[in-house]
């Protein structure tokens, strides 16, 4: 006697088994270029003094490939603490960025703050909120809560670089330099920041799509 699955139940089951596809590529992608910059990076920080710097670089440089490399549906809760770490150097990357170039802690405070959102979504009141939510306002709440306030911190930080760079690049641009740190700061920091903002977008744009299918299943 045959029998047919939920429609619902094969959509979690083909998203489980992508997510994992997804994983697997990402670890594999993280081994190979942490091998072959490995040289580098021991060339450059063998020799300096260990400093809060060099502790920001290693956790920022570490904890995706452990993540990466270590999910396991076995151990739920120790993956789901390394996705939630990872936010924490990314944050404070972008706050000691936004305050090195404004001198302005509140500014910093707000970056950091909202680049920590993802973590604070995860948290337990807005959780317990999100959780007596109705299954579709849920699963649509939970995306804006992680992803938006993000968009907008890497925003911020595109602004304010631009605010206080843009003048001094347009005065040195022209002169037979080497690659000044205003042409880093400016050209390569938009660059970042900018990537890091379609990729929010992206995210929750797939997030949203994904949510309509699967719930459009559900007769």
């Amino acid at each position: 006697m045959s029998t047919s699955a939920d429609p619902a139940t094969i959509s979690d089951v083909a998203s489980v088994t992508t997510t994992y596809y997804c994983y697997a590529s990402a670890a594999a992608l993280l081994i190979y270029y942490y091998l072959t910059t490995l040289d580098a990076e021991f060339k450059h920080y063998s020799k300096r003094k260990f400093t809060l710097a060099t502790l920001l670089y290693l956790t920022n440089r570490y904890i995706p490939l452990v993540y990466n490399v270590y999910a396991s549906p076995a151990e739920a809760g120790i993956e789901f603490g390394l996705e939630q770490l990872q936010y924490f150097p990314w944050a404070i990357f972008s706050a000691l960025r936004t305050y090195a170039l404004q001198r302005k802690l509140y500014w910093a405070a707000v970056v950091f703050i909202l680049s920590l959102a993802p973590v604070i979504a995860n948290g337990r009141f807005v959780f317990e909120f999100v959780y007596e939510c109705s299954v579709v306002h849920k699963s649509l709440i939970a995306p804006v809560l992680a992803r938006v306030p993000v968009i907008i911190a890497d925003i911020l930080v595109i602004s304010v670089t631009w605010k206080t760079q843009y003048k001094t690049y347009g005065l040195r641009k022209d002169l037979p330099t080497p690659i000044r740190l205003t042409t880093v700061l400016l050209r390569d920091g938009t660059i970042y920041f900018v990537v890091l903002t379609i990729l929010d977008i992206l995210l929750l744009v797939f997030e949203y799509l994904h949510q309509y299918s699967r719930h459009s299943l559900i007769p």
